[in-house]
C-alpha cells in the first residue's frame, strides 16, 4: 500500500472460509470391506485392516484441514488408502489435492490406480478418456529411457 492508500500490491490473496463437504470415514471404510467397492472392482483385492485405518486417518486430516503422516511397510495398501479420500475430497469440495509420495510413478504408469479409485467411488460411471499432463508424458519418456538402459521391457 502506498502512503495515500491509492495503490495496493497483493502478494497473497486472503484465505476465505468456505463451506466444505466433510468425508464420512466410516462410510468410505465400507469400500475396503470383503464385499465392498474395491472387492467388486478388483478380483484380487485383499482386506487389510491397516489400510482402512490409514484411509480413516487421511479422511480425518482432510476434515480437520490437517496433515496426515503415515509410515507403513510394503503391502499395506497405502495407495488406495490415500487416493480414495483425496479423490473424494477434491471432487466433492472442488479443491486441488497435492500428494507427496514415492509411489506416484505407479499411479501414473501401469498401476491403473486412478481408474480403480474412480470406478470404486462412482460405480456405473463411464470413465473419461485420460488426458496425460506434461509431467506424465515426461515421466513415461524418462521411464522408457531408464528401462532401455537397464535392459528391462
Amino acid at each position: 500500500v502506498d502512503n495515500e492508500a491509492t495503490r495496493v500490491y497483493v502478494v497473497v490473496e486472503p484465505f476465505l472460509n468456505k463451506d466444505v463437504t466433510p468425508l464420512d470415514a466410516p462410510a468410505m471404510g465400507e469400500a475396503f470391506a470383503p464385499n465392498g467397492a474395491f472387492a467388486r472392482v478388483l478380483p484380487q483385492f485383499e482386506v487389510r485392516p491397516q489400510q482402512r485405518r490409514m484411509m480413516e486417518s487421511v479422511a480425518v486430516a482432510f476434515n480437520r484441514n490437517g496433515i496426515s503422516v503415515v509410515e507403513a511397510p510394503t503391502g499395506v495398501g497405502k495407495t488406495f488408502a490415500y487416493l480414495l479420500p483425496a479423490a473424494l475430497w477434491a471432487t466433492r469440495n472442488k479443491e486441488r489435492v497435492v500428494i507427496s509420495t514415492r509411489t506416484i510413478p505407479n499411479v501414473i504408469s501401469g498401476g491403473g490406480y486412478v481408474e480403480v479409485i474412480a470406478r470404486a467411488a462412482h460405480p456405473g460411471a463411464r470413465p473419461a478418456a485420460p488426458r496425460p499432463t506434461t509431467a506424465e508424458a515426461r515421466f513415461h519418456d524418462d521411464l522408457h529411457q531408464w528401462k532401455a538402459k537397464a535392459g528391462t521391457p
